[in-house]
Formats: C-alpha cells, sequence, structure tokens
C-alpha cells in the first residue's frame, strides 16, 4: 500500500481473506479505488473510469466511486454524468456532502438548469435536516433569487441549527439588510457579539 501497488495490495488482502475467513471486501475496493485514482492523475482517463464503474457495479454502496467519477466526467466536460455522479454521492455520504456542493451548483448552472440547484438542496435537507450548510446554501440561493422573506423564514424554521453556529445570526443580519432600519440592524449586531462573549 505505501508503495503504491494496488494490484500486489488485492491479491495480499485475497489471501488474508482465504486464510481468516473475514469479510474485507471494503479493504478489497478501496484499493480499488486509489488504482483508479492513481491512473485519473496520470491522465489515463479511461482506464480510471473503467476501474470506477467495475466498483460502482461490484461495491455500489461505496461512495468514493462516485464522487471520483463525477471528477473524471466533469475533467471530460460531460457535465450532465458528472452532476448525476455527485448527486449519488451526497446521497450515499451526506456528512461528506458539503465537499461537492459547489461542483453540482456550477454544473447545473453551466447546463443551464438553475430550478435543479434549488431543488436538489430542498430535497437534500428533508433527508438531511441537520445538514447546517444545506440550508445556507439554501438561503443564499433564495436571497440572490430575490426571495429575500422565504429565505429568512427558512432559516428560522431549522429550530435545530440555530444555536450551533455564528453563521446562522450573520446570515439573518445579511437577509435583514434590505428591510430593516439601523437600530434594528446594530441590535442584530450586539446581540452576535454577545452569543460570541457568550460561547468563550
Amino acid at each position: 500500500e505505501e508503495e503504491k501497488e494496488w494490484n500486489r495490495s488485492i491479491n495480499w488482502i485475497k489471501q488474508i481473506q482465504k486464510l481468516t475467513g473475514d469479510n474485507i471486501k471494503n479493504k478489497i475496493a478501496k484499493f480499488e479505488v486509489l488504482k483508479g485514482k492513481d491512473k485519473y492523475l496520470n491522465g489515463d482517463l479511461k482506464e480510471a473510469e473503467d476501474i470506477y464503474l467495475k466498483i460502482k457495479k461490484n461495491y455500489p454502496s461505496l461512495e468514493l466511486s462516485y464522487l471520483y467519477l463525477g471528477d473524471l466526467y466533469e475533467k471530460r466536460r460531460d457535465l450532465v454524468k458528472a452532476v448525476e455522479n455527485w448527486q449519488n454521492f451526497t446521497s450515499r455520504d451526506p456528512l461528506n456532502a458539503p465537499k461537492v456542493f459547489s461542483k453540482i451548483e456550477s454544473g447545473l448552472f453551466d447546463l443551464g438548469r438553475y430550478s435543479e440547484v434549488e431543488n436538489f438542496y430542498r430535497r437534500f435537507i428533508e433527508q438531511n435536516p441537520s445538514n447546517f450548510e444545506a440550508v445556507i446554501r439554501l438561503v443564499n440561493i433564495l436571497d440572490e433569487k430575490g426571495e429575500n422573506s422565504s429565505a429568512l423564514s427558512l432559516l428560522e424554521s431549522f429550530d435545530n441549527i440555530k444555536n450551533i453556529d455564528i453563521r446562522v445570526d450573520l446570515i439573518k443580519l445579511k437577509l435583514s439588510l434590505i428591510n430593516s432600519t439601523p437600530i434594528e440592524l446594530s441590535q442584530q449586531i450586539d446581540l452576535i457579539l454577545e452569543n460570541i462573549t457568550n460561547a468563550e
């Protein structure tokens, strides 16, 4: 593994599996992914794609193959397949989904499928309501569309995230810039400063 000899590593794992009887498919899949990544980094996109597609078929729950396939298709400018694979990655690994949020947004914007960005985040949040990064992204999209009050309502509807991150207060402040008076904005800033002090 340290020498990046993935085929030999896979053969050794298979030998160990025969001796111990342990089911270590995930370890084999990991080496296959790393082998594909090496091919990708060396510019052999066809070989990398073949490896990732094989992994996807044999180990459909392994999320990394979707991530790397998305990157590979992006490099080829096949954005439809890239976005599809990144979205599959987010559903299989919601914790690490924010790694590809900006890629999905860029891909859908480049494809002219603007409304799908909002729909993607709404579906994702429905399945993962505590994912703060997705909430922030959706709030920003609504704000960019001029749906300021909808964005603020959405943010306030997530009681479970209100106290976990100062960004909630900062986004509220940003959304309030249009409709609030200077005194109200000043009060919000004071509240943010107070929360920071309490957190320390």
